[in-house]
């Protein structure tokens, strides 16, 4: 029994090792979604940032008067 959790200690230590390395972080870039120009919801910005050839989209707000959500898409290269 002291072994299996002596081995899922060093297993644990090891993943948290990877994920913690240098450069194992992806840079993500994100623009506002020239298709989408609506009152932002989720799945429609996600959709739209899919037909524009991005990864995922998300609703942002931006701090302007009046105060405005607008979809912004998601790449992982820039």
């Amino acid at each position: 029994m002291g072994v299996l959790k002596v081995r899922s200690l060093l297993c644990l230590l090891f993943l948290v090792l990877l994920l913690l390395a240098p450069g194992s972080d992806a840079k993500t870039c994100r623009k506002a979604s020239e298709s989408y120009n609506r009152d932002c919801h989720h799945d429609e910005c996600v959709s739209a940032c899919h037909k524009e050839g991005y990864v995922d989209g998300t609703c942002e707000m931006l701090w302007a008067r009046p105060v405005i959500l607008r979809c912004f898409c998601i790449s992982n290269s820039c």
